[in-house]
Order: structure tokens, then C-alpha cells, then sequence
């Protein structure tokens, strides 16, 4: 009983530390073109293009992927009378400190977050709730206490690795590859969207601007970082 207490508490501690260093991801109010601050929106149209940002719309799995990485919803219209071609290099955002992120393929996120990269994450709505996630392996959780200890290694009696479920994994990872953006050409009167990821860019900073380029137009989107408390910082705008 006192180490499901300090567990919980533990947990509760765990909780308020990542709600005090949540932030916020806002387009900056007046802003050249639209802004739309209920759904974090901001768009821009010139010379036949037309580019809608989203900020903070990602929804899908892994639940945090925003923790490693800084994606935007964006859309691309193409107005003019010739295909454009789209690639990655259309796209970096940089912070007022004078950071420069480049944006990082789907693929490339998939196998850091999923693949033999990837990072720890106990994952509680799992079929397996004693257990948590490693890649495509599911270790037992061995209540040592204080806290329960989630045992990494195969150890006879106290903690052992069960049987992959690569459909588990796929299903709980593929909005990566599904929902982000991809490279090639824009015809005529079409648009297309996704997401397009960035490497984690709101630990440090004031304002992110995020710059795309098509065909020499180069479109800008200044969102101001608002940290934990409503300490809004000024974008300069």
C-alpha cells in the first residue's frame, strides 16, 4: 500500500513538471495575411500560391511525437498554369536566437521514434497494461518498491520479453508516415497537405518563423511560444 502511495505521488509530481513546461505554439496576432488564433492558423496567398500553417494540430500517433519533434499542418495550393515541384528544402524554421531547424522526413521520424532508435515509453492504454513498449518488444513491469521498475532485460522470474506484435506498433505509429507531407509535384488547381516536422524547436526562445519557399516566392509565419502561465513573449510584430 505505501508503495502504490509513493507511486502516486510520484505520478502526480511527474504531472505538474510536464504541465509547467508545456508551451504553447500561437500564430502572432497581425501578421501579414490571415490569422485565425482559435485553431492556431495562419495563411498567406501571392502570386498564384497559396500556403496555409497550422500549429499544435497534431492529434494522431504516437501521442508524443511533440515531444521530440515541432510538426506543422501545412497546407500547399497551386493557382498557377504550370505543376510546381515540392520538396523539404521549401521548408525551415528558425527561432529568434537564431536556431535553424531543418525539416526531417517522416520516414526519418518513424524509425527514430519506432525503429531501433527509439525511445522508451510505457504505454498504459496497451493491451498489455503491465507492460510497456520498446520498439516492437513488450518487457513485463516488475513492482519493485517504491515505484514499479520496468525491467528492460531478460531476467528468469522477474521480468522477460514478449512475443513482437508488429501490428500493434503499425497501428500505433503509422500517422507518422500517413499523415505528414510528401514530396513531388503540385498540379495545377490542386492543393495537398500534411504534416511537416521539424526537430524539437520550443525548449528555448521566444517566436519560431517558419519560411517556405516556392518557385522563389518566399512566404513567412511568426508564432510566438507562450509558456506555462500565459508568460507570452513579444514577437515583435
Amino acid at each position: 500500500m505505501k508503495g502504490l502511495l509513493r507511486f502516486t505521488v510520484v505520478l502526480l509530481l511527474l504531472s505538474v513538471m510536464v504541465a509547467g513546461c508545456s508551451v504553447k505554439i500561437v500564430p502572432s496576432p497581425g501578421a501579414a495575411g490571415g490569422v485565425d488564433l482559435r485553431r492556431n492558423l495562419a495563411v498567406q496567398e501571392k502570386e498564384g500560391f497559396k500556403v496555409t500553417v497550422q500549429s499544435m494540430a497534431w492529434a494522431g500517433a504516437p501521442y508524443y511525437l511533440d515531444q521530440y519533434y515541432t510538426p506543422f499542418f501545412v497546407t500547399v495550393r497551386n493557382d498557377r498554369t504550370v505543376p510546381l515541384k515540392l520538396d523539404y528544402g521549401a521548408f525551415f524554421l528558425v527561432d529568434n536566437e537564431g536556431n535553424q531547424f531543418n525539416v526531417v522526413a517522416p520516414d526519418k521520424v518513424w524509425d527514430i521514434l519506432v525503429g531501433k532508435r527509439a525511445p522508451i515509453v510505457y504505454m498504459p492504454s496497451s493491451p498489455y497494461p503491465s507492460y510497456y513498449y520498446d520498439r516492437y518488444r513488450w518487457y513485463d513491469r516488475h513492482p519493485l518498491p517504491p515505484y514499479p521498475y520496468y525491467y528492460p532485460y531478460y531476467y528468469p522470474g522477474w521480468a522477460y520479453e514478449v512475443p513482437p506484435s508488429e501490428e500493434y506498433a503499425w497501428s500505433h505509429s503509422k500517422d507518422i508516415l500517413v499523415e505528414g507531407l510528401t514530396e513531388g509535384e503540385v498540379m495545377p488547381g490542386a492543393q495537398v497537405s500534411g504534416f511537416v516536422y521539424f526537430k524539437e524547436a520550443t525548449r528555448t526562445g521566444n517566436w519560431l518563423e517558419l519560411a517556405v519557399t516556392l518557385e522563389g516566392v518566399q512566404f513567412k509565419y511568426r508564432f510566438d511560444l507562450l509558456r506555462q502561465g500565459g508568460r507570452g513573449r513579444s514577437s515583435g510584430y
